[in-house]
């Protein structure tokens, strides 16, 4: 993949620092909302792979999202279910929203998104932040 979304500085400094904010907001909810085990699991592994990212750039955030991506389609190919595809969709689900929000934000500071992805910002990313 062509890494054209962001340069390498772009969570340097202060970005590293708002992904241990949502990581650790999102470590909380999990914590405190998530009662079902497979699901309460995944939320935690995809909050810690946002931690373990957390000096990664856009393009980092979008190559792990595509090999989670890849894993989730050879699941529904192989007919996994229960447990198993709730663990990974849950992690997979925490990366996407971390991304999205560093998406927003990146455009809102920097205004260098191509005019194809902004219309594609999530809304839930930018009002969660207020961005």
């Amino acid at each position: 993949m062509e890494r054209t979304s962001a340069s390498p500085e772009f969570v340097q400094g202060p970005f590293a620092s708002f992904i241990e904010l949502m990581v650790a907001e999102g470590t909380a909810s999990v914590e405190q909302h998530e009662t079902r085990l497979a699901r309460r699991e995944g939320c935690l592994e995809g909050w810690q792979q946002c931690e373990v990212m957390k000096d990664a750039d856009l393009a980092d955030f979008e190559l792990a999202l595509m090999s989670m991506h890849q894993v989730d389609k050879e699941n529904r190919l192989k007919g996994v279910t229960g447990e198993d595809y709730w663990r990974h969709r849950c992690a997979t689900v925490q990366v996407e929203y971390c991304y999205e929000v560093l998406r927003a934000a990146h455009y809102f500071m920097n205004q260098e998104l191509p005019d194809t992805e902004r219309k594609d910002l999530s809304s839930r990313a930018i009002s969660r932040y207020r961005i």
